[in-house]
């Protein structure tokens, strides 16, 4: 998109297009940096979803059940940094992908 939109290509354009091109290459960077970023882009996702996560969010969006699984992978991992086991951390990976 910001290829399409590339200054260069409206060298001849109204001044009016020009400031639209330029506003809409801003929209794009400003996607782009929201979406590159893993945590905004799944509170981005998530508002779209309806469920917009919040700092004082007391966990209900995503549930107990998941919330524990994640603490008992942490837990897991933290077990694993004191001694690492390479075929349980390869298949930590696998899953997580």
């Amino acid at each position: 998109m910001m290829a399409r939109l590339h200054p260069d290509r409206y060298g001849t354009a109204s001044q009016e297009e020009k400031q639209s091109v330029a506003d809409q290459a801003a929209a794009v960077t400003d996607a782009y940096s929201e979406l590159k970023q893993p945590h905004r882009r799944a509170s981005h996702l998530l508002e779209l979803l309806g469920g917009a996560l919040t700092e004082g969010d007391s966990g209900s969006l995503l549930g107990p059940p998941f919330l524990m699984e994640i603490m008992e992978l942490r837990e897991e991992l933290e077990a694993l940094r004191a001694s690492p086991d390479e075929g349980r951390l390869a298949e930590l990976r696998a899953r997580n992908r």
